[in-house]
């Protein structure tokens, strides 16, 4: 048997009840000599009725057998109007807390270790990715690194969780790539505070990207890895701009992604679909030729790979509330 870290579950557990029956939990430590924990009950004869916080069972938990067999756990599944949240955990009883936790908020996949989290983030481009620093196969800081350093996955934010509080652990893992680093035993407050900075910052980036304006350059790590990305993306339906036939087989193939990952990835950054981004890529530039070229509709349409003409006026007109005859007239 390998040695386990100290998942802090059993600490956080004995907090909440001791709280559900008005005590305190008081701790003293000394370094090379040992911890102790004292806990301090009122006497009475009548439970305090706490209705808001009485436990329920998830209806997604299993029996502790059929969890630690599982391969993979999937909860909230058919809701997709929630942000998917891909939890690498090995420990079940880590695993069922985090879910009761987060359960009302996020579709939440879970991996066994960190082989397996790698290969379903890179499958399915999750929203969020919480790990667990200690693992089988690939630790946290591998998964955190492996993740930043592949641009399918590199604007995914990651939470490493861990035992270890120690700053140079902290440091590791920010080092490693990770977005925020959570201490064991985590307070349910800390952790959706986290969440919630970390979906803020995929807003920023959706901001950022979602109108197609040239980016101002920006010090920010985050930033500077999609800018890159978004500027390949760019330039490579640039060099084919009059191609009406290229599109997303061959941009999948420039950039080295499966058809999903780049949805996935293209989604998350701008809000738009693949087939959306090009097309509104073209429309942009032809709404730029209109401006600095003498060239007609028809002329400006095959320039940026529109062979119908009225599809493209169609398309123009959605996109900018103005038909590109009108606009032409606008700044003629």
């Amino acid at each position: 048997h390998r040695r386990e870290e100290s998942t802090g579950i059993g600490l956080a557990l004995t907090r909440e009840l001791v709280e559900l029956m008005d005590g305190t939990i008081e701790v003293q430590s000394e370094p090379g000599q040992g911890t102790s924990f004292s806990v301090h009950l009122p006497v009475t004869n009548n439970a305090p009725l706490q209705e808001d916080h009485v436990i329920q069972p998830p209806r997604f938990f299993m029996e502790k057998e059929e969890t630690e067999q599982e391969e993979e756990v999937i909860v909230n599944a058919e809701t997709e109007d929630l942000p998917y949240l891909l939890l690498i955990e090995d420990n079940p009883d880590v695993v069922r807390h985090t879910i009761s936790l987060l359960s009302d908020h996020y579709r939440i996949a879970v991996a066994r270790d960190g082989e397996k989290g790698l290969r379903v983030a890179l499958e399915t481009i999750p929203d969020l990715i919480i790990s667990d620093l200690k693992m089988p196969q690939m630790d946290g800081y591998q998964v955190c690194e492996s993740l930043k350093t592949d641009n399918r996955t590199s604007h995914i934010p990651i939470v490493l969780v861990s035992a270890q509080a120690e700053q140079e652990a902290r440091n590791e893992g920010f080092r490693s790539g990770a977005d925020a680093y959570l201490v064991k035993p985590f307070n349910r407050e800390e952790l959706f505070i986290r969440l919630k900075q970390l979906i803020e910052l995929r807003r920023r980036l959706r901001e950022r990207y979602q109108n197609l304006a040239p980016i101002a350059p920006s010090d920010d790590p985050v930033f500077q890895k999609e800018d890159a990305f978004i500027a390949k993306l760019q330039a490579t339906i640039e060099e084919n701009l009059d191609d009406e036939n290229f599109g997303i087989p061959e941009i999948c193939k420039a950039i080295a992604m499966s058809r999903s990952q780049l949805h996935l990835k293209i989604k998350a950054l701008t809000n738009r679909s693949t087939s959306h981004y090009i097309r509104a890529f073209r429309l942009m530039r032809a709404r730029e030729m209109f401006g600095t070229t003498d060239l007609n509709v028809t002329e400006v349409a095959f320039e940026v790979g529109f062979r119908d003409v009225a599809y493209f006026s169609r398309s123009f007109s959605a996109e900018f509330g103005v038909s590109p005859r009108d606009y032409l007239r606008m700044v003629s």
